[in-house]
């Protein structure tokens, strides 16, 4: 595994809105650009426990650059980028109220207020799409891909906590 020295990275914007990130090379005082990658996708190598530190940089589609250990240290502007970068990729809208839930032909259909407004949706119900993580929230994946968190669910009705529990 390669770690990635926040003094040694540049992040920035391509003309297009894509993450490139160049890796500085030789001394503190002759700085040289080594490493140029013109698209790059960021990920958390632990995204549950430690989603703050330690991410994961790597060429578009394809293999890893290397790993920054402590982003928090990379300059204000660069931490926004990655922090972009990453929201974009880990979007799970919070689940603030479920306003139904009935269940259809091995699917369970939601109608909910997230904090990104009202949204219905449907999940397979194989008690693989929802999934407790760390503190009791729910991580729940609909049939097409999205991710939401639904955290405090003893305050749900108890008839839809009964149909959510089903399904873990």
């Amino acid at each position: 595994m390669r770690f990635l020295e926040p003094d040694q990275l540049r992040l920035t914007l391509t003309a297009g809105g894509v993450l490139s990130m160049a890796i500085a090379g030789g001394t503190h005082d002759e700085r040289r650009c080594d490493e140029h990658y013109e698209h790059v996708d960021a990920y958390r190598v632990f995204p549950l426990s430690d989603g703050a530190r330690w991410i994961s940089l790597r060429v578009h589609g394809g293999a890893e650059i290397g790993v920054v250990r402590r982003p928090e240290q990379l300059p204000e502007e660069q931490r926004r980028l990655l922090a972009e970068e990453l929201e974009r990729r880990y979007f799970a809208p919070r689940i603030l109220t479920v306003e139904s839930l009935v269940e259809k032909f091995g699917e369970s259909h939601w109608r909910v207020v997230t904090s990104a407004g009202p949204c219905r949706f449907r999940v397979r119900s194989d008690h693989t799409q929802i999934r407790e993580i760390a503190g009791g929230v729910l991580l729940i994946s609909d049939v097409d891909g999205n991710r939401y968190r639904l955290e405090h669910r003893q305050r749900l009705p108890r008839q839809i906590l009964k149909r959510i529990e089903e399904q873990i």
